[in-house]
């Protein structure tokens, strides 16, 4: 382990200029000289204390503060702690595994969680809400105000402003109906053509520029199809105040920091979308690090090169500890799981290729339609395909792909993953 250096906020000012000049960060070969100083100066942490800091940190190394197991009494408050945890849950409408990838990320993370019981959750707490964090996700309402900057950007968006101004009729009955009768979802409001997309119905349209600019929120879902009511009648408006653009920012970037542990500023701001926000993440960070809330750090691959990132100080401590913490025997992961959605992460941290071939024709894929990364440990060692029959009760793995260099414990952890994935979608394996 690294000596610790304490962080030095000139140091990270000289970045923070970097950053906003190049926008993602200093690995660029004409780096400035004070660049280039700064960057021999940071504190370090190998590849494996970030490899296993990212799992503490995202509660895939049986964290304390995880439940050991979910009881049916409180499940949802327990899935709604680990959605606060982790920052954001990303949506998803693909099933095909047995169950979404919301389901999936939770199942992970909480033994013996179903998960069809994710489909539900949204309804069944009132510390969550929905809106854009990595594409469409739940989010604690710690985030609402933070995320202020962003409902006001989608007032002024031409396609959703468009809808707006296109269709007044369509807000004055949208608005009105849902004041006077309460939550509706788009099935409830007839009368508009569509060309077969769901997004082909003016109501359709207009009832997402309106979530989207925070006239509307989201109720529930109720089979996955949104219900909208007033905001003031979801959201307690009174306990989450907007904040300004760069404190909003600072705040998400900071629940993006203690998400990854150890992470590039590219997925700090890939994590809430921020990179249309550049000159905000760059004050932000500014803040984050005059603050002593996030401090630089670069991580030292086996071969002794230098990737310059950021890190919690409270993380940095806490990596030393990590050595002796074991991760699951087996574990399979959504292809949309904070873990493993950045390519270039997962690459430079678990040597595994992510990525998601269900846009590709069949004849184009390597691995296959929806293929979920098998976990074990604290290496991505396999990953399967799978295909649910939700009316015969099983599914089956229509191909299966292990990393080379992790192939023997593949052949241990796979069938245990699998096990816990019959438990937590509630079918057989064929």
């Amino acid at each position: 382990m690294t000596k610790r250096r304490q962080p030095n906020v000139g140091r990270a000012a000289a970045l923070v200029l970097d950053f906003r000049d190049s926008m993602l960060f200093p690995t660029r070969p004409d780096r400035s000289p004070q660049s280039r100083l700064a960057e021999m100066s940071n504190p370090t942490i190998s590849q494996q204390e970030a490899r296993r800091l990212a799992l503490h940190c995202s509660g895939l190394l049986g964290n304390s503060n995880w439940p050991k197991t979910v009881k049916r009494s409180n499940h949802s408050v327990e899935a709604a702690a680990a959605v606060a945890r982790m920052g954001y849950l990303q949506l998803d409408t693909i099933p095909i595994s047995g169950a979404r990838s919301h389901g999936l990320v939770l199942a992970s993370r909480l033994p013996n969680y179903r998960a069809a019981d994710a489909e539900n959750l949204l309804g069944a707490t009132d510390s969550l809400f929905e809106y854009w964090g990595h594409e469409v996700s739940w989010l604690p309402l710690s985030l609402y105000g933070a995320l202020e900057f962003r409902r006001q950007e989608f007032h002024h968006l031409p396609w959703w402003s468009d809808m707006v101004k296109e269709h007044p009729q369509w807000v004055e009955e949208i608005m009105s109906r849902i004041e006077d009768e309460g939550p509706l979802c788009s099935r409830d409001f007839k009368g508009d053509v569509a060309d077969g997309s769901w997004y082909s119905r003016p109501s359709r349209r207009v009832l997402a520029a309106l979530w989207s600019s925070g006239e509307l929120a989201v109720h529930n879902r109720i089979g996955f199809e949104r219900h909208f009511d007033l905001t003031e009648r979801v959201i307690p408006l009174k306990d989450c105040p907007a904040l300004p653009e760069a404190e909003g920012v600072a705040l998400l970037l900071e629940s993006a920091a203690a998400l990854h542990g150890w992470a590039t500023p590219t997925t700090l701001c890939e994590t809430y979308r921020l990179r249309r926000n550049r000159h905000a993440v760059a004050e932000a960070l500014a803040m984050l690090f005059e603050s002593g809330r996030l401090q630089l750090c670069d991580l030292v691959t086996q071969d002794g090169q230098r990737v310059a990132g950021t890190i919690r100080p409270e993380d940095l401590e806490s990596a030393a500890t990590l050595t002796g913490a074991r991760g699951p025997r087996g574990v399979l992961l959504s292809p949309f799981d904070p873990l493993v959605w950045d390519r270039k992460r997962a690459a430079l941290l678990f040597g595994f290729e992510a990525i998601m071939e269900f846009f590709k024709p069949a004849a184009q894929r390597q691995y296959g339609y929806y293929c979920l990364p098998v976990l074990s440990g604290e290496h991505l060692v396999s990953r399967v395909d799978l295909r649910a029959d939700r009316k015969g009760g099983t599914f089956e793995v229509l191909a299966r792909h292990d990393v080379a260099a992790h192939a023997q414990r593949a052949a241990g952890a796979l069938p245990v993953a699998l096990a816990r994935h019959e438990k937590a979608v509630g079918l057989q394996l064929q």
